[in-house]
C-alpha cells in the first residue's frame, strides 16, 4: 500500500511535516474515499496548506467518492477564508462555476409601493388577495401590499418561483433598479457561508 503519510500530516495541520512529506509523495495520493490530500487541508481550512499543496500542483477540480471538489469541501465545512482561496484558485485556472444561487431559487419581499417607484412597472395580476405571512430572510413579513423579488428578477404575489406572477417584463433597465435602487443581490454560497460564520462569532461574543 503506498505511503499516506502526507494525507496524515494534512490531517494535523503541520505545514513543516506537509512541506516534508511532498518531497517523496505523490499530491494526488488518495484514501480509500477517493479524498486526496487537498480534500483534506480544504475540510479542516487551513490555508497554509492549501497552499502548499495547490503550489505542489494538486487538483483543485479532484472530486472523491462523495462527488465533491475541494472548494464544496470546504463550503460544506464553513472554512470561509478555505472557500475565498479556492476560488481564486479556480478562477486562476479558468474554471468559472455558477455560485450564485440561481441554483437554488432565491426572493426577498418588497412592499408594492417601492416596485411602483420604477417607470415601467406594471402589474400583469392583481393584488387583491395578498398571500399569508412568510419568513423571508430571517424576519417576520406581513405581507399586505408585499410582494416577493425572485432571482431571475420576476415579481410574483407568492413565495414560490413563477406562482401569481405580477411582473415579468426583465429588461436591463428593471435589474439595474433592482440591484441599484432597491438593493437587491442574489447572494452566491460564499455569502450565505460568510453571514453563518459572522452569526455564529456574535453567539460566541454576546
Amino acid at each position: 500500500m503506498a505511503d499516506k503519510s502526507l494525507i496524515d500530516a494534512v490531517k494535523s495541520g503541520d505545514t513543516v511535516r506537509v512541506s516534508e512529506c511532498l518531497k517523496s509523495e505523490d499530491v494526488h495520493q488518495k484514501d480509500e474515499h477517493g479524498w486526496t490530500p487537498l480534500s483534506w487541508a480544504a475540510g479542516t481550512g487551513k490555508v497554509e496548506v492549501i497552499k502548499l499543496l495547490v503550489d505542489a500542483g494538486a487538483d483543485v477540480g479532484h472530486t472523491g467518492e462523495d462527488a465533491r471538489t475541494p472548494y464544496m469541501i470546504a463550503l460544506a465545512a464553513g472554512r470561509v477564508a478555505a472557500v475565498e482561496y479556492l476560488m481564486e484558485v479556480e478562477a486562476r485556472n479558468g474554471a468559472t462555476p455558477d455560485r450564485s444561487a440561481q441554483a437554488m431559487p432565491y426572493c426577498k419581499a418588497y412592499p408594492i409601493a417601492g416596485m411602483a417607484a420604477f417607470e415601467g412597472w406594471h402589474q400583469s395580476a392583481t393584488t387583491t388577495a395578498p398571500p399569508k405571512d412568510s419568513d423571508i430572510d430571517g424576519e417576520s413579513q406581513a405581507c399586505d401590499d408585499v410582494v416577493f423579488l425572485h432571482h431571475d428578477y420576476t415579481v410574483t404575489k407568492s413565495i414560490w418561483h413563477n406562482e401569481d406572477t405580477v411582473f415579468d417584463a426583465v429588461t436591463p433597465e428593471w435589474k439595474s433598479f433592482c440591484e441599484k435602487t432597491l438593493r437587491f443581490k442574489v447572494p452566491t454560497d460564499l455569502d450565505l457561508i460568510r453571514d453563518v460564520s459572522q452569526a455564529t462569532a456574535t453567539g460566541h461574543n454576546a
